[in-house]
């Protein structure tokens, strides 16, 4: 599998999309691009959904942890 990997390293799904995108024009790709991104933020809200009902958040809760400081404090040197 390894030595099919540097023959090949990309998957036939990414081969595909180059070759369909080598077709595509600017004004056409400015278009998808825009569809990408409206996909992948509805796929990410359906995700999120998905967890804020199977924990039964509250909107304070979702302002608390909007709110929360996780950042690790600086180091002092």
């Amino acid at each position: 599998m390894a030595a099919n990997l540097i023959n090949n390293p990309l998957k036939p799904s990414q081969l595909y999309m180059l070759q369909l995108m080598s077709k595509i024009e600017d004004e056409d790709l400015m278009e998808i691009k825009k569809m990408v991104r409206t996909y992948l933020a509805q796929k990410l809200t359906r995700q999120a959904d998905t967890v804020w009902e199977k924990n039964g958040w509250t909107h304070e809760q979702e302002s608390e942890i909007l709110n929360t400081h996780l950042r690790a404090p600086y180091q002092k040197y």
